[in-house]
């Protein structure tokens, strides 16, 4: 521990968030993406705070580093990342080393931890955080090397504590820490919430590399949950005291971040944001009468909105929802605290994608009680959600959060499996060190174990969990539509007794669903299991498999499509009867064998599949540069068209061709007619143009 009187230095360590991906993730775009998607906001608040008191201190980028050691080009050298880690954090000098702590990277912080202590045997070791405070007794008995744990929120304690550090016995005058004297862990009391967060000064969002590349910002506005879900560590970590900062608040600061970095798209940070409906309409009102235009997202939950409600958040300027509805059962929403009506939260579903918001929902299986009907049933809730275009799903294996009533309920019950919840680790391996760390502590590291399931087998629920989230990344419509013909859980058990048969030898986890090889065997599954019919359920499945098999997208998450490449120079115009068209780099057509658009709209809509014609049709994919596909269903005459395309006939050549194309084109001027058709092909960026062939 620091002497007394040490001007101290303090380093403030964001938790790390994108390791867990090591050994999965090797492409840079993907890397930078990861590493910046998780600004460590409580860090950088703390290091807001330590600025205005004039304190020295300094920000260490665990997520940056990791980018940087993707982007060498021996990512796989010797150790991996944690030497590398050691070896950065070691050569920095400080009296106070703060790591922020979050529950899926806390056996590595601990890890971390313990060799800067190895290396600056005289400074002190503080930890903070949701992880570290609540099992700050526990990890201050296991591990010598933390001095001080910080519980709740800091911004208050830690300048005391940084004062008390420096003066003998001064430690048991600071609340809300929790520290040895002579040999025995001492909690203190708690500290107090803080009553106005107005008050506190914007994050040192300065210190967060890579901020000037953000399109989106994130913003904490506001801390805490009124409610009381069994399974969630929010509303004990602030003791249930919701605040919200007040509108011109978080509009002054919005525009600040706006005037320094350029950005007008904000993420809300606030686990129930709509939870008090009056404020959230007070909000809206100050953003429309800003003289500003800012984009956002928020968190809430269905039954905190109504259809007034999003139609004024949509107008003033709201962009998407995370709605956690963790079941679909209503037996288990009344087991986990959370008691939303399901009916009403697809019905605001349904309603924020009307108001063009994006709404990414979340359903967590794996509880105590489930059983098979309660899964059904979350499943159903995530399938008939994917109905609407602006929806994305998201399905959890249930962790039993350190904090939480669901913990304490089973503490002692817990199991090993060497199963991880995505809600506890993402990624697809785990260091050996993190997992004796954890095997020997399992009071520390409650959230990689799980509790007893008397219905529901967790390796099932696991590899479910990935065919489910893989298999909708991959080809969302078509698993809408098998689950309209039979049920995506009789497709689920369809598949794994294919899968047996036919790949035996392959293991399944999800580093298998994230691959090609599972999108050519589900394909190639459904091909032979569910073979082309007369039915119209039949008929969709069919038109959808035709779509995904001869588009092949990139399979590895974060890879971006090519770039279509611009006209060759010197390209002649249009106009030119002796420029060559062809058909666009990364532009793909595709033979389908019944009204692919048809299918998609009766499937949104949930309309009989009877309705959809039954006629060949012509989708063109095209390939965006920033990732993602643009799809175009072509018109008859189009498609036609653009089949004479092949590079080598001019459009002089097309242009003689083009009244045998459709019925009545023989009335119109064959020249004029085709340029206009083609310039409008060109305009929609699915041809290009080349010089004549010498």
């Amino acid at each position: 521990m620091p002497a007394q009187g040490t001007n101290f230095v303090v380093c403030l360590i964001g938790p790390p968030t994108v390791t867990e991906f090591e050994g999965t993730v090797t492409d840079r775009n993907q890397a930078e993406r990861l590493s910046t998607n998780h600004p460590p906001l409580g860090v950088l608040s703390l290091a807001a705070v330590l600025e205005e008191k004039g304190i020295p201190h300094q920000l260490f980028d665990l997520n940056r580093l990791f980018y940087e050691w993707i982007c060498n080009e021996s990512p796989g050298g010797e150790g991996g990342f944690f030497p590398l880690a050691v070896r950065a954090l070691q050569s920095v000098h400080a009296n106070v080393y703060g790591f922020g702590t979050i529950s899926s990277s806390y056996p590595l912080t601990v890890r971390l931890a313990r060799e800067v202590k190895r290396a600056h045997p005289d400074a002190a070791i503080v930890f903070g955080g949701p992880q570290a405070s609540a099992v700050a007794v526990e990890t201050l008995e296991a591990f010598p090397f933390v001095d001080v744990v910080v519980r709740g929120e800091a911004e208050q304690t830690l300048p005391e504590l940084l004062t008390a550090l420096g003066c003998a016995n001064g430690l048991a005058g600071v609340a809300g820490i929790t520290f040895r004297r002579n040999g025995s862990v001492v909690c203190t009391r708690d500290s107090p919430v803080l009553p106005d967060l107005d008050r506190l000064p914007t994050p040192a969002y300065h210190l967060w590399p890579g901020i000037e590349k953000r399109r989106t910002i994130p913003l904490e506005v506001g801390r805490g949950c009124p409610f009381a879900c069994t399974f969630c560590s929010t509303s004990e970590f602030f003791r249930r005291r919701f605040r919200l900062k007040t509108p011109a608040r978080v509009i002054e600061q919005m525009k600040a971040l706006h005037q320094t970095y350029g950005t007008a798209t904000f993420n809300l940070v606030h686990d129930t944001f709509t939870a008090v409906r009056a404020q959230v309409v007070e909000f809206c009102h100050f953003l429309l009468n800003c003289g500003c235009k800012f984009e956002w997202t928020c968190s809430a939950r269905t039954d905190c909105v109504d259809e007034e409600l999003l139609a004024l958040m949509a107008r003033a300027g709201c962009r998407g929802f995370f709605f956690g509805i963790e079941s679909g059962s209503a037996r288990i929403q009344r087991a986990i605290g959370k008691c939303l009506d399901l009916e009403h939260a697809s019905a605001a579903i349904r309603c924020t994608a009307n108001h063009r918001m994006r709404a990414t929902i979340s359903l967590i299986t794996g509880f105590p009680s489930e059983t098979a009907d309660d899964l059904r049933g979350s499943v159903s809730f995530i399938m008939n959600a994917l109905r609407c275009d602006r929806v994305q799903a998201q399905f959890h294996l249930l962790a039993p959060l350190a904090g939480t009533a669901l913990n304490r309920e089973f503490r002692g019950r817990l199991k090993w499996d060497g199963l991880f919840s995505d809600m506890a680790f993402q990624g697809w391996r785990q260091d050996a060190a993190d997992r004796a760390l954890i095997l020997e502590h399992p009071s520390i590291f409650p959230n990689f174990y799980s509790v007893p399931t008397a219905h529901l087998d967790r390796g099932h629920l696991m590899e479910l969990h990935d065919f489910l989230m893989y298999g909708i990344e991959q080809f969302r419509w078509l698993m809408v539509a098998l689950d309209r013909r039979s049920g995506i859980l009789a497709v689920f058990d369809r598949w794994r007794t294919w899968r047996a048969s036919h790949r035996p030898l392959v293991r399944v986890d999800g580093e298998y669903h994230a691959s090609a090889a599972f999108r050519g065997d589900f394909l190639e599954f459904v091909a032979s299991e569910y073979p082309a019919g007369e039915d119209a359920e039949s008929l969709a499945v069919t038109t959808l498999l035709e779509y995904e098999t001869q588009f092949e997208r990139p399979y590895q998450r974060g890879t971006a499509p090519p770039a279509s490449p611009p006209t060759p120079e010197g390209a002649p115009p249009v106009a030119d009867l002796e420029a060559v068209p062809r058909v666009a780099t990364g532009v793909t057509l595709l033979h389908l064998s019944a009204d692919y658009e048809g299918v998609i709209d009766c499937l949104r809509s949930n309309r009989p599949l009877g309705d959809v014609p039954r006629r060949p049709v012509v989708v063109a994919d095209r390939q965006l540069p920033r990732g993602g596909v643009e799809m175009l269903q072509l018109s008859a005459l189009s498609a036609a068209l653009i089949q004479l395309c092949d590079g080598v006939r001019t459009v002089r050549e097309i242009a003689a061709l083009f009244p045998c194309l459709a019925e009545g084109l023989d009335r119109f001027p064959a020249q004029p007619a085709c340029r206009f058709a083609l310039n409008e092909l060109v305009r929609q960026g699915l041809l290009v143009f080349s010089p004549a062939a010498a």
